[in-house]
C-alpha cells in the first residue's frame, strides 16, 4: 500500500502546456495514461470541432478517454439518440475505450424540460445502464459521479491513486457535494478531482483536493467568450500525477518564433491609407530618438547609404543633413507616391544628396547590387521583407567589408509602456478615481499616488506624481497575482461569471492569448527558482493587454498595429538570421524602449 503521505498531491500537481506536435510513443510498463475532455453539446457545436478533438487525441496514445458529461446538447431540436450515434461514429476514430460522465447544463433562469431530462436519461442509460459507476485501471480507481443522484461508492485501501469525474451544471453552487455520495473512507483518499464547468480551466484547492476544471467546447456565445478548445492529459507514473492542458488548435502566440504560424507584417506597409498618417506622427519622434540614433551611426562626410523602406523620409533627410550635403542618401520604397513626396521635399530643402528609388516588393532588387554602401538602415521594415531566404546573403554584397555598418530597428514583440501611452494622464487617473481604494490595480500604486487620487485629484497633477504612476504600471507587468485578483474583483463587483469578467478584461482580439497566458501562469506561481525568462514574457504579455483595457494604455500598440495580426520577430531571430546570411552582430544600442536597435557588419 502506497502511504498517502508518499502520493504527489496539489504540490506536484500542475498544468503544463504542449505544442501541437508532441506525442508520446510506447506506453512505459506501469505507466498510465488517459484522457479527460469537456463537454462537447453536439447538436449546437459543430462536429467537426469534435473530429478535430479526436485527431488530436490519437496522438497521445491514451489508455481510455473520459468525457465529463454535456457531450449531446441537452436542449438540441434532435433526438437525443441520433446524437448520442453521431457521438459514437466520431469516437470511433478513437482506437482507445471510452468512458462518460452523466451530466446536462441547461440555460440559466429557464425551468428545465421534465420530458427531455427524462429522454436524455433514458437515452444515456441504454448505452451505459448505470448514471453512476467506477472502474479500476492498472491499480488506479476512476469514479465517475451522477450530478443529479447519490452514488454510495466505497472501496479498499489498495488502489494507487482515486480519481473522481463529475459534471457540474451551470448554476450548481455546492462545491463538496462529491463527498457525501462515496464512502467517507474512500472519500480520504480522493488524489484528484475532474469536473466538467462553464468556466474556462483552472486548479482549485478544495478541502485539500485539488479540483481542475475543463470547459465546454467554443460555441461563440456571448454568455463564454474566448473559449479555450483542449483537453486534459494525464500521466500517471507511480506515486507522481502530472496533468498537461493540450490545446487541440494552435495557439496564436507571439513570443515564440517557431509557436506562431501567423505571417509577421507591419501595420503601415498593409495599410496604405494609414501610412500617410502614422509615417509622419510626432510618435514616432518620441519613439524612435532620432537624433540620438543618428548620432549612434557616427556618420562621416561622402558616405554612401541605404535607406530602405525610407517610407515618407523619417529618417532620409536627418541622413542627408548629417552628411552636410556630401555624400548621398538612396531612400528605397516599393511605394511611388511616398517616392514622389521624397524627391519634392528634398527639392524644396535643397537636399541634392538625396536620391529615390523604386524597388520590387517581393525580391532582392538588383539596384543594390550596382552600389556600395557604407551604411545600410532598415527602420520598421524586417518584417515586410520578401521571404526568400538570401535577401540579405546578396545585400551583404554592397556593404563595404569591415567599415561598413548594417543598422536594424524593429519593433519589440515585449515592451514596457511607454509615456506616449498615458497622454496627459487624465485618463488614467481619472479611471483609477472611479474604480475606487478596493481595485486591485488601485491597492498596488504607491503611496503618494494614492494620496493625491483620494485627494482633490485636480490636473495637472504634482510634480512626480506621473513619473511614479508610469513606474507603477510598469511594475505591475510582472505582477503574477494581477490578473486573478482583477478577475476576481469584477466577477464579485458584478456578479458575473468569471468568463465575462475575463471578457471584460480584455480586447476581442486578445482573448484567446489572454485566456491561454492565464492558464500558464498556473505552472510558474510557485515555481522553484523563481520565473524563468519565458514565464516572465508570458506573464508581462498577460498584464499588459489587461491593463491596457483598463486604463486605455493603447497609443504605443494602436502605432505598432498589435491587435490586428501584426507578430514581431525577437531579437535572436534577427540576428540568427542576419548571421546565416554572412553578417557579423556587433552590438545592440539599448536606448529605445519599443525597439530594438541592432548593428551588423560584413
Amino acid at each position: 500500500m502506497i502511504l498517502r503521505n508518499k502520493i504527489l498531491l496539489i504540490s506536484s500537481l500542475f498544468l503544463l502546456f504542449i505544442s501541437t506536435q508532441a506525442a508520446y510513443g510506447k506506453q512505459r510498463n506501469g505507466h498510465c495514461r488517459f484522457i479527460v475532455f469537456g463537454g462537447m453539446k453536439l447538436g449546437m457545436s459543430d462536429s467537426g470541432d469534435f473530429k478535430r478533438a479526436v485527431d488530436k487525441m490519437k496522438e497521445f496514445h491514451p489508455d481510455f478517454v473520459l468525457f465529463l458529461g454535456d457531450m449531446i446538447s441537452a436542449t438540441a431540436d434532435e433526438d437525443p439518440e441520433h446524437l448520442w450515434r453521431e457521438f459514437d461514429r466520431i469516437g470511433r476514430r478513437l482506437s482507445a475505450p471510452k468512458y462518460t460522465v452523466y451530466g446536462y447544463s441547461f440555460p440559466r433562469n429557464i425551468p428545465p424540460d421534465k420530458q427531455r431530462i427524462l429522454d436524455l436519461e433514458t437515452s444515456y442509460l441504454k448505452r451505459n445502464r448505470k448514471k453512476s459507476y467506477a472502474f479500476v485501471h492498472k491499480n488506479n480507481l476512476f469514479i465517475c459521479l451522477d450530478t443529479y443522484s447519490q452514488y454510495p461508492a466505497s472501496g479498499g485501501d489498495d488502489y494507487q491513486h482515486t480519481f473522481v469525474f463529475l459534471s457540474r451544471p451551470a448554476g450548481m453552487k455546492q462545491e463538496t457535494f462529491w463527498q457525501d455520495t462515496i464512502h467517507p473512507r474512500l472519500a480520504k483518499k480522493v488524489d484528484c478531482v475532474f469536473e466538467l464547468s462553464s468556466s474556462f480551466p483552472e486548479v482549485k484547492n478544495i478541502g485539500g483536493v485539488p479540483h481542475i476544471t475543463s470547459s465546454f467546447c467554443p460555441l461563440n456565445q456571448p454568455a463564454d467568450p474566448g473559449n479555450l478548445f483542449h483537453f486534459l492529459l494525464v500521466d500517471i507514473n507511480g506515486p507522481s500525477i502530472e496533468v498537461k492542458i493540450v490545446p487541440i488548435d494552435p495557439i496564436p502566440l507571439p513570443l515564440d518564433n517557431g509557436f506562431n504560424e501567423r505571417e509577421p507584417r507591419t501595420f503601415y506597409k498593409n495599410d496604405f491609407y494609414n501610412a500617410r498618417y502614422l509615417l509622419t506622427t510626432p510618435i514616432r519622434e518620441q519613439l524612435l530618438l532620432p537624433q540620438q540614433v543618428i548620432e549612434t551611426m557616427e556618420i562621416k562626410p561622402g558616405m554612401r547609404i541605404a535607406d530602405i523602406g525610407a517610407g515618407k523620409g523619417f529618417f532620409t533627410f536627418r541622413l542627408a543633413r548629417a552628411l552636410h550635403n556630401t555624400g548621398m542618401v538612396f531612400a528605397t520604397e516599393v511605394h511611388p507616391d511616398l517616392l514622389e513626396y521624397i524627391s519634392r521635399r528634398a527639392k524644396t530643402q535643397n537636399l541634392d544628396n538625396i536620391t529615390a528609388v523604386l524597388v520590387g516588393r517581393d525580391r532582392y532588387d538588383e539596384f543594390y547590387k550596382k552600389h556600395e554602401f557604407d551604411i545600410i538602415l532598415l527602420c520598421e521594415v524586417f518584417n515586410d521583407l520578401p521571404e526568400n531566404g538570401d535577401y540579405f546573403e546578396k545585400l551583404a554584397l554592397s556593404l563595404k567589408k569591415e567599415t561598413g555598418r548594417l543598422y536594424i530597428i524593429n519593433f519589440k514583440n515585449i515592451a514596457p509602456f511607454h509615456k506616449v501611452d498615458f497622454g496627459d494622464f487624465t485618463g488614467v487617473i481619472t479611471f483609477l478615481k472611479d474604480a475606487g481604494e478596493d481595485h486591485p490595480v488601485f491597492i498596488r500604486l504607491h503611496p503618494r499616488v494614492r494620496e493625491y487620487i483620494v485627494g482633490d485629484g485636480t490636473f495637472p497633477a504634482p510634480p512626480g506624481i506621473e513619473e511614479l504612476l508610469f513606474e507603477d504600471c510598469n511594475r505591475m507587468l510582472l505582477d503574477k497575482d494581477l490578473f486573478k485578483e482583477l478577475l476576481n474583483h469584477y466577477s464579485r463587483k458584478w456578479d458575473i461569471l468569471r468568463p465575462m469578467a475575463m471578457a471584460y478584461l480584455c480586447r476581442p482580439p486578445d482573448r484567446g492569448l489572454v485566456r491561454w497566458l492565464a492558464l500558464r501562469m498556473e505552472t510558474c506561481k510557485d515555481s522553484p527558482g523563481g520565473f524563468t525568462e519565458t514565464q516572465k514574457r508570458e506573464l508581462h504579455t498577460l498584464n499588459k493587454a489587461v491593463l491596457s483595457r483598463l486604463l486605455g494604455l493603447d497609443k504605443v500598440s494602436f502605432f505598432k498595429g498589435e491587435g490586428i495580426g501584426v507578430i514581431f520577430k525577437d531579437k535572436q531571430a534577427v540576428i540568427e538570421e542576419l548571421s546565416r546570411s554572412g553578417f557579423t552582430f556587433v552590438r545592440e544600442h539599448d536606448f529605445l524602449s519599443q525597439y530594438y536597435f541592432l548593428e551588423f557588419k560584413k
